[in-house]
């Protein structure tokens, strides 16, 4: 018997063997392989496009005022809504929901730094004698915004009580410290308490909430040891405009 025949077929056998091994590798494993990579990278795309909805979610700033108005044609009470957009993204207010209770899907569209104003009329509710109501709206992020107004108390003789007046300020400059923020009368007289200090950290805004009782256009002054930073008169309308008003600096 050839030895060397043996030896050949050996070999033959040998290479045979890491061929077939080597086609089952290729065939089998290397795709999965591959779909697991696949599989993982498509996680981490999901996964990183939820961390930016929720990012953008938590940078959502969205001011709702409600305040009562009259039908010109009709002469009913009417609501009027209007959404005021201070965050950097576009916003989608997709529900409106009045004492909890929401009638519609809205769609409409609040650019940064703008604002949308809609009448809340009879497509949406009839206000009954000596009910409060509360309204608020959602986004399509998900976000849930009250009313800065608060609740609004429709009287037995059909007509919209005042709510809460009130001077909101929002200190975004980016020195970090305290403030001084002086609130008069249109007579020169200085609302009372004032000037108020705030205190702004370098982390984010300050913000200050001032109630207001008279009705009246207010001179808002803003400074920081002594240099002035934001001055501007605002005025509290209401009903014709909404009962708070922000200033922002």
């Amino acid at each position: 018997m050839s030895t060397t025949g043996s030896s050949c077929r050996r070999g033959t056998s040998t290479v045979m063997g890491t061929l077939i091994f080597v086609g089952i590798m290729f065939t089998a494993v290397i795709p999965m392989f591959l779909v697991m990579r696949q599989a993982d990278t498509l996680h981490e795309i999901r996964k990183h496009e939820q961390e930016i909805l929720d990012q953008e979610k938590m940078n959502e700033a969205v001011y709702i005022y409600v305040f009562p108005a009259t039908d010109p044609t009709t002469g009913n009470p009417i609501l009027t809504l209007k959404a005021v957009n201070r965050g950097d993204f576009v916003v989608k207010i997709v529900k409106i929901w009045i004492n909890d209770n929401s009638n519609s899907e809205e769609n409409f569209i609040v650019n940064p730094m703008g604002m949308y104003e809609i009448i809340l009329d009879d497509g949406y509710f009839i206000p009954e004698d000596g009910k409060y109501y509360f309204i608020k709206v959602t986004t399509d992020r998900g976000n849930i915004f009250s009313s800065e107004s608060g609740s609004l108390h429709y009287s037995s003789e059909g007509t919209w009580e005042e709510g809460m007046f009130a001077i909101n300020v929002l200190i975004s400059h980016p020195e970090p410290g305290w403030y001084q923020v002086d609130i008069n009368h249109s007579n020169g007289e200085a609302l009372n308490g004032s000037p108020f200090p705030i205190r702004k950290d370098a982390s984010g805004p300050a913000f200050g909430f001032f109630n207001i009782i008279i009705k009246d256009t207010y001179y808002v002054k803003i400074t920081k040891n002594s240099a002035l930073i934001k001055d501007e008169y605002v005025t509290i309308d209401w009903p014709e405009y909404p009962p708070v008003v922000w200033v922002f600096a």
